[in-house]
């Protein structure tokens, strides 16, 4: 009778040990592995690119400076640290003069140097970066910036603004650059659309799992 007692109690104290256990292991989200990317940009999954810090790296011209008021939507929503690039010699304010000098930069893939620094590199995991889409392709600027960094374990993310002629060649750019990052989902908006898109800029962040 007494070692009947004894299993009893010992069961029961097995159970309060192991079934809180069995509750967190099935409540969490478990992390998949970081890939190399191919020639194709890798499908992201839901809540999986949420982890560790997040750095927001993005390149503005305009005047209304449109891709900056999107990486700012980017910074409110995930609370990431948001960093300009900015080149050494900046660009003419004569917006005609920038489009022809553009377009040589662009063909001749010149890379501008960069005043900006990223000394805490290592601390982020997931990266989004954003440009202006200069000639059908991200801007020199940005090139340089993504050119310049070891894309190692990282998750990457670019956001564009245009001028109604949409994202260009951009993804196979950020494949050119990152090619061993992990490459998520891109988004992309009209300029004239940007100060009334950050609903949608919300909905393309959960999308890549990316939230606050």
């Amino acid at each position: 009778m007494k070692k009947n007692k004894f299993n009893f109690l010992l069961i029961a104290l097995c159970t309060l040990l192991i079934t809180p256990g069995c509750g967190t292991a099935t409540s969490q989200p478990v992390a998949s592995p970081t890939k190399t990317t191919t020639n194709k940009a890798q499908k992201s999954e839901p809540n999986k690119a949420n982890s560790g810090k997040i750095l927001i790296a993005y390149f503005s011209y305009s005047t209304d400076h449109n891709t900056k008021l999107v990486a700012e939507q980017i910074q409110k929503a995930t609370g990431g640290k948001l960093v300009e690039i900015k080149t050494k010699v900046p660009y003419s304010s004569n917006y005609d003069q920038v489009v022809s000098q553009g377009k040589d930069e662009v063909a001749n893939h010149f890379k501008p140097e960069l005043t900006t620094e990223i000394t805490d590199w290592n601390a982020y995991d997931t990266v989004i970066v954003g440009s202006p889409i200069w000639w059908y392709h991200i801007s020199p600027a940005l090139a340089s910036f993504l050119a310049k960094q070891n894309w190692q374990g990282k998750k990457v993310a670019v956001f564009t603004t245009h001028g109604g002629f949409g994202p260009g060649e951009s993804d196979k750019d950020l494949q050119e650059y990152c090619n061993k990052a992990t490459i998520l989902k891109s988004y992309s908006a009209p300029g004239e659309k940007v100060k009334s898109s950050e609903q949608a800029v919300v909905k393309w962040l959960n999308e890549i799992g990316i939230t606050k």
